[in-house]
């Protein structure tokens, strides 16, 4: 169940329920992320799609989904709650599973763009991580997902 937000309790122009509802999904895709390159990194074992991203492994997989799950419902209740949104740990994960899966998705899509054309990095702004694309190639998919899915569990 999800309740409208209560009136923004900080004055000013900042609008803390827009800001919690804007993170939601940044933060939820960089700790998918994050926890996905330690437990890949750390288990190692079958890769999830070695043609299309050699370095991925279905441990990172699992490790990225349960990191993204976790916060899901952690952000819910420790962010979202006190910003006036009341989400139900059922729609949290949820929510959580999605953007996980769509982060995933969208993260091996610019490992195949980048194969495509025949180059490791797509720029050298950010040395050792694969270029600008790879700091944003899940949120390439997860924004657009994650505002459809605040319209199917009534959170906007």
């Amino acid at each position: 169940t999800i309740a409208r937000p209560r009136p923004c309790p900080m004055p000013g122009p900042l609008s803390w329920p827009g800001t919690a509802l804007l993170f939601f999904p940044l933060v939820l895709t960089w700790v998918g992320d994050t926890a996905a390159y330690a437990g890949g990194t750390a288990i190692g074992g079958p890769k999830l799609a070695p043609t299309l991203s050699p370095k991925k492994t279905w441990a990172g997989a699992v490790a990225g989904f349960a990191g993204t799950l976790l916060t899901a419902a952690a952000y819910a209740a420790w962010v979202l709650a006190p910003a006036g949104y009341t989400v139900g740990i059922g729609p949290a994960l949820a929510m959580g599973a999605v953007i996980s899966v769509v982060g995933q998705v969208g993260d091996v899509s610019e490992s195949v763009f980048k194969r495509e054309v025949g180059v490791k990095d797509s720029s050298a702004l950010i040395p050792g991580h694969g270029g600008v694309l790879d700091r944003f190639d899940s949120l390439y998919f997860v924004l657009p997902v994650t505002a459809g899915l605040f319209r199917i569990f009534g959170v906007a």
